[in-house]
């Protein structure tokens, strides 16, 4: 919740103030109203308010040397400056001391609009930096996000740099750009800890750097963001691509080198590899179009195909030098797969010209 402090010597101004401006549904409380600058920065002090409201004639502390004060103590305070016209040039030179802008007096239904308006993007801004601050100092922030890339899951990270721009439309340009600013370098980081290559992403770390710098507006940082991501999530894709590469040859050539083995199973493959067997079955068919115990079945029967051209081999014979203990049952899948038996394969291989299956 947004505090606001009013400060103005005319209770009337106060008063319209405090009943004007729906307070509770920009998310924000008004904690208190003073007639002069001195009182105003006594309260500020103890209470710390979000955002001061203030004219600048007041006896006492005049609103200008107010600003300049709380610009000292309180740098972080957003100031509004309530000023009749013959003030104006006051306005301009408070602008040097980090007033968030100024709104003309008499203060009549328009200007309260403009009020209300300001005091939102006020409140949008306290709770993104409330929100964004508290994660930004998360110790176990990085370590999140380094893990997200090994596994090449980028959306923890994403969600979190878009909800910026869509979750607080009302948010100043300049406090996106510092909460950008500060999530990229954890980005950064976490990247170098996961092994990703900024540059290998087609976007080196001072490329990404300079697009932010020179990001004139939100929409412009937002397309940095991006773009930041396409590279970089692009290259996670490309990594993962190899890496399951990798893994179905090694798959294809356990299958090859063990295909003998009646025990082998996608279990023992996993096992022997150490990934799980649900992983290993969906890269394989990802990659070749068809499941391990497929490529099993149709790699016997191969070999099976081969050795049946040998009469001296029994059926039993071939069956257990394919992985089949059992000989009926290498019989079945062998009919199965080849549309023959075993022995009437061996018959037409031996005897092209027989018409007899």
């Amino acid at each position: 919740m947004l505090k606001v402090l009013i400060v103005d010597d005319k209770p009337v101004v106060c008063s319209g103030l405090r009943r004007m401006i729906p307070w509770t549904q920009l998310g924000a409380e008004l904690i208190g109203e003073c007639s002069n600058g001195q009182e105003a920065l006594e309260s500020a002090l103890e209470h710390r308010p979000g955002l001061i409201i203030t004219d600048i004639r007041m006896p006492v502390m005049n609103g200008l040397e107010l600003c300049k004060r709380l610009h000292e103590q309180l740098p972080d305070t957003a100031i509004i400056i309530l000023s009749a016209f013959h003030d104006f040039s006051y306005a301009q030179t408070a602008i040097r001391y980090g007033v968030t802008d100024y709104v003309l007096k008499p203060i009549d239904k328009p200007k309260i609009e403009q009020l209300i308006h300001k005091i939102a993007q006020v409140a949008q801004s306290c709770q993104i930096r409330e929100l964004y601050y508290r994660l930004l100092y998360d110790a176990n922030l990085k370590e999140q996000w380094a893990a997200g890339i090994k596994r090449g899951d980028m959306s923890m990270i994403q969600e979190q740099f878009e909800s910026m721009f869509t979750e607080y439309p009302m948010v100043t340009y300049d406090v996106i750009k510092d909460i950008c600013s500060k999530l990229l370098a954890i980005w950064l980081e976490a990247s170098r800890e996961a092994g990703l290559p900024w540059g290998h992403a087609g976007l080196s770390q001072e490329q990404a750097w300079r697009q932010l710098v020179t990001a004139n507006s939100k929409e412009d940082m937002r397309e940095c963001v991006r773009q930041w991501f396409h590279g970089v999530t692009e290259w996670v894709h490309e990594r993962k691509n190899k890496r399951s590469e990798v893994v179905v040859e090694c798959l294809k050539n356990i299958i090859r080198q063990k295909y003998q083995d009646p025990a082998l199973t996608i279990y023992s493959i996993a096992s022997e590899l150490k990934l799980s067997p649900n992983y290993i079955s969906v890269i394989f068919r990802q990659w070749t179009g068809e499941n391990i115990s497929t490529y099993l079945t149709r790699l016997r029967m191969e070999h099976s195909r081969h050795l049946l051209k040998d009469p001296a081999a029994s059926i039993q014979e071939v069956a257990k030098h394919v992985g089949y203990v059992d000989p009926h049952y290498f019989t079945k899948v062998f009919k199965k797969n080849e549309g023959l038996t075993p022995s009437q394969y061996r018959n037409l291989a031996l005897h092209p010209g027989s018409a007899s299956v």
